[in-house]
């Protein structure tokens, strides 16, 4: 069992029921490693290469610098204007057709070059096929962190796990065979059905449930506040009367202010002022925008339903899940090259019923 699991993790498989969860992890750790080391062999032999290639360049240009001004086969002749020739052409017979006007030593040290450029050549040829390979092989490294992530996500929900937690294996059923179709096409209904989950989860109160709540909040603001004029009659020390006082006051301040004429309220709340003074127009202009909401058809549960919903959203999907990822690891466990659907949820990819 991988000695990645920690504590929580490993005292939650502890039992011999629970073998096939630690299994399926050191499968998912076994894979990334396979992928990662195919990927980096691919970069060590392209690294291998290149560093023979600049080898054989390097020659290529240490001779081309000792030669440097020496007449090569190939060039262009300087006084004629002609390409020099190779070697002397020599017919059937045995009879010159074309001499060549520079000695042997001139056609040994091009034929030198000839070699070292073939050489160069082949050695960047080899390189770029193996480089081509590392690119097209970049899938690898890509399916080593797709694995390594499942793995880490099957853990921590491992351990998000109550310890000694007893686990059931999903059984696919007997004549069950592994089909890379079928797991796609599961794939793409769980897909769907994480969709309904997320309409589900986000589903609106019905109009009606709205409505009644806009009533409440209208008739019983949480923030309710009045206008005061806390001390009409107050008078100044010459018994004139003082400018009329008039404040904002939430209720939350009221009891203080009874005891404290001084206090200054720390809240302005706008809502709770337009409440307090026109109660019925904010209750329609919210109803009004209930409404509009509604418009675009929308999906309208009352709580106790969408519960349920999801309830059996989640158990489909967690099924359909399991089908997918035992598809998954019959092709794997049969040399197929392939990773776990992003989004795959690691209860299911663990076979846990």
């Amino acid at each position: 069992m991988s000695d990645l699991l920690n504590s929580t993790a490993l005292s939650a498989l502890e039992t011999p029921a629970n073998f096939f969860v630690g299994d399926n992890l050191d499968r998912l750790d076994g894979g990334a490693e396979k992928e990662r080391a195919r990927g980096q062999a691919d970069a060590d032999e392209a690294k291998r290469l290149r560093s023979v290639w600049m080898d054989a360049q390097a020659d290529l240009d240490r001779y081309d610098h000792e030669n440097a001004g020496k007449p090569v086969v190939g060039d262009i002749d300087p006084d004629t204007g002609e390409r020099i020739p190779d070697p002397p052409v020599i017919d059937a017979d045995g009879n010159v057709i074309k001499r060549s006007r520079y000695s042997g030593t001139d056609h040994a040290r091009a034929s030198a070059r000839l070699r070292l450029v073939h050489i160069s050549d082949k050695a960047e040829e080899a390189y770029r096929k193996a480089q081509k390979q590392v690119t097209d092989h970049s899938p690898f490294v890509g399916n080593a962190n797709s694995l390594v992530r499942h793995a880490n996500a099957a853990r921590d929900w491992l351990n998000s796990q109550p310890p000694g937690m007893i686990f059931d294996q999903f059984d696919p059923g007997k004549g069950f065979k592994p089909d890379h179709a079928k797991m796609v096409g599961l794939g793409e209904k769980a897909v769907q059905k994480a969709a309904d989950i997320a309409e589900a989860e986000g589903a609106a109160l019905p109009l009606d449930e709205i409505n009644a709540r806009i009533d409440a909040y209208v008739d019983d603001p949480p923030f309710p506040g009045r206008l005061l004029i806390p001390h009409p009659q107050r008078v100044d020390s010459r018994g004139k009367m003082k400018p009329l006082d008039v404040h904002w006051s939430p209720k939350a301040l009221r009891g203080v202010e009874a005891k404290n004429p001084h206090v200054v309220p720390v809240m302005d709340d706008a809502v709770a002022m337009l409440l307090w003074l026109a109660p019925d127009a904010v209750r329609e202009a919210l109803k009004d925008q209930a409404r509009a909401a509604y418009s675009d058809g929308r999906l309208a549960l009352p709580e106790g339903e969408r519960r349920k919903r999801l309830n059996k959203l989640r158990a489909d999907l967690h099924q359909i899940e399991l089908q997918e990822a035992a598809h998954f690891w019959g092709l794997a466990d049969s040399g197929v090259d392939l990773v776990p659907r992003k989004g795959l949820s690691p209860r299911a990819l663990l076979q846990i019923v």
